[in-house]
């Protein structure tokens, strides 16, 4: 009996610890969810006040545009971290097909994506991060 409760309890406990993720995890999940045209699932981690704009159809289009100018996603090559107006921050340097350029995300106190854009790559002083 004691084997079956602590079973049991490695079971509810388990999935607690396995969605536990930092931010910065967050914009990374996002990034893939996206580029594997898993467009409903990169939905989920849009801040609920954004819904009615950012939809699953209008991050296809976005994808697919992205797609269409730089190629392919490849990988993400390097994170930075930065803050803006109380916003954390990411720069996801990624390699696309054609050029490398930054995913930048931000995220709010609940870890929702607010903010999603396409720049240059920003050089960071790694000295201070």
């Amino acid at each position: 009996m004691k084997k079956n409760k602590f079973l049991t309890l490695i079971i509810v406990i388990l999935p607690l610890f396995s969605f536990a993720q930092s931010a910065k995890d967050t914009g990374l999940s996002f990034i893939n969810v996206l580029f594997q045209k898993q467009y409903t699932d990169a939905a989920a981690y849009i801040d609920d006040s954004l819904k009615e704009q950012i939809t699953p159809q209008a991050l296809q289009q976005a994808e697919e545009h992205i797609t269409q100018q730089l190629g392919n996603y490849v990988n993400n090559i390097d994170v930075n971290e930065d803050e803006e107006e109380g916003y954390r921050v990411y720069y996801y340097y990624s390699k696309f097909e054609n050029q490398n350029l930054d995913i930048k995300i931000s995220l709010n106190q609940k870890d929702k994506i607010v903010g999603f854009f396409i720049v240059p790559h920003k050089e960071f002083d790694k000295k201070k991060q």
